[in-house]
């Protein structure tokens, strides 16, 4: 078993994502890397899970995405750590992209982006929970 890293980013550990369905731009796999202190070791797998599942229900543009299944992994609770990635890693919730005109000043975004936005993440969110009950 390995020992415990004293310090985020410490030590990571790192695998591709390969088989995927090609993206119009060619992509057909993914590169993971993960920070061994605020994740447990069974997270590459999850996390490939939830990718897989992803990329086949966006199936030709799935990298158009990825940013928000990442966003979704990284602000899911994580019964291994008790909290959200996220929190682990820099020691507070993070904002979400939506609300971030609740500090400072008012932005007005058209409400389609954030109605597609809140939907490609809530399917981010179903995968995961997918993923890990079959982990």
């Amino acid at each position: 078993q390995l020992d415990i890293p004293v310090w985020k980013w410490d030590e990571i550990s790192m695998d591709f994502v390969t088989g995927l369905p090609q993206t119009q731009r060619r992509h057909d796999a993914i590169w993971v890397v993960v920070d061994r202190l605020t994740k447990s070791a069974r997270t590459i797998q999850t996390l490939e899970d939830m990718l897989r599942s992803c990329a086949l229900e966006w199936t030709g543009n799935w990298d158009n995405y990825i940013c928000l299944v990442k966003f979704a992994y990284n602000n899911s609770w994580h019964a291994s750590i008790k909290c959200a990635p996220f929190k682990m890693l820099y020691g507070r919730k993070c904002r979400a992209p939506i609300c971030w005109d609740q500090v400072g000043e008012r932005v007005s975004e058209g409400p389609e982006m954030i109605e597609v936005t809140n939907a490609k993440v809530a399917v981010a969110k179903e995968k995961l929970k997918e993923a890990r009950t079959r982990q």
